[in-house]
């Protein structure tokens, strides 16, 4: 315990610009892959609660929301990133007056997405729902979750835009902390508000709205107390418009991105819902462990991005191109274990979320799953190492247009692949998604992104 106590010493803030790249990318990566591990378990619960205590119909009207939610909540994810990107790479200049003014233009863009995005998604849950093809018989269910989860969108602004920014100052322990303490939090209240109050679905998602404001008020508080830039003022507030528009032109195609990758799933959930109610809550079920196992893919992701970032503020390129390759030989391997605990546990998988004595049709789904998932790990891992890595020197384009490519990828490949081979078919048009755009961004980064001396290539200058 105080050999690990050591390795994370001052962890709470690092300079990612100085010291072994290898080390620091661990350091930093670690809390944000507990992070994300926790975070992950909010809604894992809301599952297994709504599994165990309301059946497999209302399992199945939740995992049906999920590519709706992903869309919208991956655009406000992918918004509070993107800024949090300039502020990362202001940081890399030792710019503090700077530094403050990123994080007010941060939670000015935050301000202004929480109208416009509460305005237009609320009265579009139920339209949203049958473009998916979702089930008449689930339509109340979902329809009274999504009511939730978008009206309550400012809590997700709030959150995602504090984590963001406290990350891009280089501390990934406070962001742990405070979820771990709202993690418990969660898992009482989806109990308490379904199985003693029997709230239903109205309690999952109340319990998950109240968790996510409270996480966000927290976030903002420690920040405040713990770092002297995050002590905006209000002249910090009056920043040029090229400055403000540095941090839209930076947030923006990344909060598409994620979107349009959302819409993608969205289509693919619409293939989905044509093959019945069993077929989605597997799906649903199996899809929720397949994130836990890509969690060490999106935490040194997130880690890559703000270490980009960093070292493209103080001219560092070399260290970048370093820390890529390293997390790329980290992830294949873990991609390649997680392949066999995946299909090792599979039938443990449906047991977790179903029960002791489940049919044997959710078994053989939950299976499937997997074989026509897993062997595309490395694929993913490119995705989350390229992505993030170029995101974080500040060049969005390609990340877009990877994000394009998996839309048409996973939409053409759902309905196609549907046709020919049903359940397994729908399975594996994500990983033909993952491996087009992994492939995509594989060649800009080696190719195209740096030139012969090792710089970044046609460099725009940034307005900081």
């Amino acid at each position: 315990m105080a050999r690990l106590l050591s390795f994370f010493k001052g962890s709470k803030a690092l300079d990612l610009t100085q010291g072994h790249p290898t080390k620091l990318l661990l350091r930093f990566a670690f809390p944000i892959l507990i992070s994300t591990l926790v975070q992950s378990l909010y809604s894992t619960t809301d599952v297994i609660v709504i599994g165990r205590f309301m059946g497999s119909d209302a399992l199945a009207a939740i995992g049906g929301t999920a590519p709706v939610i992903f869309t919208i909540l991956g655009g406000v994810s992918g918004l509070a990133s993107g800024a949090s990107v300039v502020t990362a790479q202001i940081v890399g200049t030792k710019n503090r007056a700077g530094v403050r003014r990123s994080i007010a233009a941060s939670l000015l863009i935050g301000m202004a997405a929480t109208l416009v995005l509460t305005a237009v998604t609320v009265p579009l849950v139920s339209p949203f729902l049958r473009w998916t093809n979702y089930p008449e018989s689930l339509l109340r269910g979902g329809s009274i979750y999504l009511n939730w989860i978008f009206g309550g969108l400012f809590t997700s602004i709030l959150f995602n835009t504090a984590f963001a920014e406290i990350r891009a100052l280089g501390d990934s322990v406070t962001p742990l902390l405070i979820l771990s303490f709202f993690a418990v939090v969660n898992a009482i209240l989806n109990v308490l508000f379904v199985a003693v109050f029997g709230w239903g679905y109205h309690g999952v998602a109340f319990a998950t709205v109240l968790v996510t404001f409270f996480s966000g008020v927290a976030s903002l508080w420690f920040g405040w107390r713990r770092f002297p830039e995050f002590r905006v003022r209000r002249k910090d507030f009056h920043v040029s418009w090229s400055f403000f528009w540095k941090h839209l032109y930076t947030a923006l195609p990344i909060a598409l991105q994620f979107s349009v990758t959302g819409i993608g799933v969205i289509i693919l959930q619409s293939a989905i819902n044509t093959l019945g109610e069993n077929a989605i809550s597997a799906i649903s079920a199996s899809g929720r462990v397949e994130w836990l196992v890509s969690i060490p893919h999106a935490a040194l992701g997130i880690a890559l991005a703000t270490y980009a970032a960093q070292n493209t503020g103080a001219g560092r390129m070399d260290r970048v191109r370093i820390g890529a390759r390293v997390c790329i030989r980290m992830l294949t391997v873990w991609s390649l274990l997680s392949f066999a605990l995946c299909i090792l546990c599979s039938d443990a998988v449906t047991v977790l979320f179903y029960g002791a004595n489940p049919p044997e049709e959710l078994f053989s789904l939950v299976r499937t799953y997997f074989w026509c998932t897993c062997p595309f790990y490395i694929p993913l891992a490119w995705i989350y190492v390229y992505r993030n890595t170029v995101q974080g020197v500040g060049r969005q384009t390609v990340p877009f247009i990877g994000g394009v490519v998996e839309l048409a990828a996973r939409a053409g490949c759902a309905y196609w692949f549907l046709a020919m081979w049903g359940y397994a078919g729908v399975c594996v048009a994500g990983p033909m998604a993952w491996l087009a755009t992994g492939v995509l961004l594989f060649i800009y980064f080696h190719w195209f992104l740096f030139d012969k001396d090792g710089n970044l290539r046609h460099r725009t200058p940034h307005a900081l």
